[in-house]
């Protein structure tokens, strides 16, 4: 028997809004190196797009999903994450 996944549906354009706001220091943090996270974010600011599938897009976007939720800011994010 197959048994498939719920569909998750994300806010991309929300996503990207919020890792603009990460720092480096957090960034560094969650495993992502300086280079790596600049090149995000410049991709961000100049296409204006993600692909939220890499490995450092993944590591920064880990607690995303019930910040996202439960409609917290990013300064109220749980620190546990």
């Amino acid at each position: 028997m197959d048994v498939k996944k719920a569909q998750e549906f994300i806010n991309k354009q929300e996503i990207m809004d919020i890792i603009l706001k990460i720092s480096q220091k957090e960034a560094e943090a969650r495993g992502v190196s300086r280079s790596r996270f600049q090149g995000i974010k410049q991709r961000i600011k100049d296409i204006g797009d993600l692909n939220v599938n890499t490995p450092a897009v993944k590591r920064l976007i880990n607690c995303l999903p019930s910040m996202l939720m439960l409609g917290k800011g990013w300064k109220d994010r749980n620190k546990d994450c």
